[in-house]
């Protein structure tokens, strides 16, 4: 594996993990996530996105105009 790559990978673990993190403290909106994670909105959402489709994260109901979302088990 190359350098770039694996730069890449240990990159986007960081920000599952930081996601599985601020998640088990309790359901939050992508903004909450984005702030707590200082991690931009749009990248947020599309790893929640695949949390979501790897059945880690489950949506909530509606906070503010947002979805809330919470670690699946937590």
């Amino acid at each position: 594996m190359s350098k770039e790559l694996k730069d890449y990978f240990n990159a986007q673990q960081a920000v599952y993990k930081a996601l599985r993190a601020a998640l088990k403290d309790g359901p939050r909106t992508v903004p909450q996530l984005a702030a707590e994670c200082k991690l931009p909105p749009p990248t947020v959402m599309w790893h929640l996105m695949a949390l979501r489709r790897y059945g880690e994260v489950v949506d909530g109901p509606e906070q503010d105009g947002y979805l809330l979302y919470f670690l699946k088990g937590a």
